[in-house]
């Protein structure tokens, strides 16, 4: 892992393949060594940055604070998503590319957007999803068609009691199947990928988006926010970790922003 930072370039991935999709390129960067990053006092990590990020993408990591993970967190993200990018476009539009060549910001509602720092090109840059957990960062790219969202938890270092209440509503508890630790954690991931992918996130009001089909067999958990419902994909690994991810049409998107910020101006949060 070390050498893979020493020698970080252009033919190089820190990231490595977390599963197999005929659409989307799925790229996971398992958590480095505590004392990593601080045992240069940060060098290592800023090395990494000037060697990976744009101009406007260090202007923004310089925003953080020097000593705290935030830093680790973002670079990290930002890292598997470009390198996600560069094997979904390597694989499905044979093109090759560098990190650098790639920009990723985030929109006025915080979801991260690829973008190419040298336009025009004719092929667009993917669509994305970031997650991390635990210092796990988890990332997607895949068509620029389709929105994405992907979320991803370690249910074993998850305490039910701790978020329960605020996180499903009685008729989302009625709906999961078998309502053991893991079950909750992937409705609980399946509601954070959903909000990923409409592009605004649970804004802390996890119990309005609704769980309203789990279909164990087939490894979904339907979810809804007002009346655009989003399948969403469960898959397990191993050990205790549980990835949530799900697609929708950009049209799709684009109305559900539409109606939400029309919702935000009339002062209706959701809560109600």
């Amino acid at each position: 892992m070390l050498t893979a930072l020493v020698g970080y370039g252009p033919e190089t991935f820190i990231s490595s393949e977390y599963c197999k999709n005929s659409e989307i390129a799925f790229r996971i960067i398992e958590k480095f060594p505590d004392d990593l990053f601080t045992e240069t006092e940060g060098l290592r990590l800023r090395d990494l940055a000037h060697r990976v990020l744009t101009k406007t993408e260090l202007q923004v990591w310089y925003e953080f604070p020097e000593k705290r993970p935030r830093r680790e967190t973002w670079l990290l993200g930002r890292i598997g998503a470009k390198e996600a990018c560069r094997i979904w476009l390597q694989q499905h539009r044979q093109l090759e590319i560098q990190p650098e060549e790639i920009e990723i910001l985030s929109d006025e509602f915080g979801k991260p957007v690829a973008r190419w720092t040298d336009p025009p090109q004719t092929e667009p840059c993917p669509h994305i999803s970031i997650s991390h957990s635990r210092g796990v960062h988890l990332c997607a790219a895949g068509p620029r068609t389709k929105e994405i969202g992907l979320d991803f938890e370690d249910f074993s270092k998850r305490k039910v009691g701790d978020w329960l209440e605020s996180a499903f509503a009685k008729s989302d508890l009625e709906r999961i199947k078998n309502q053991h630790h893991f079950a909750l954690t992937e409705a609980w991931c399946a509601k954070e990928a959903a909000s990923k992918c409409l592009g605004t996130g649970l804004c802390g009001i996890g119990r309005e988006w609704k769980v309203i089909d789990h279909d164990e067999q087939a490894g979904t958990l339907t979810i809804m926010r007002h009346s655009t419902a989003l399948a969403v994909h469960i898959q397990k690994d191993d050990g205790s970790r549980v990835l949530a991810w799900c697609q929708a049409e950009t049209s799709v998107v684009n109305k559900f922003l539409a109606e939400h910020k029309i919702r935000i101006k009339a002062g209706d949060t959701g809560n109600a």
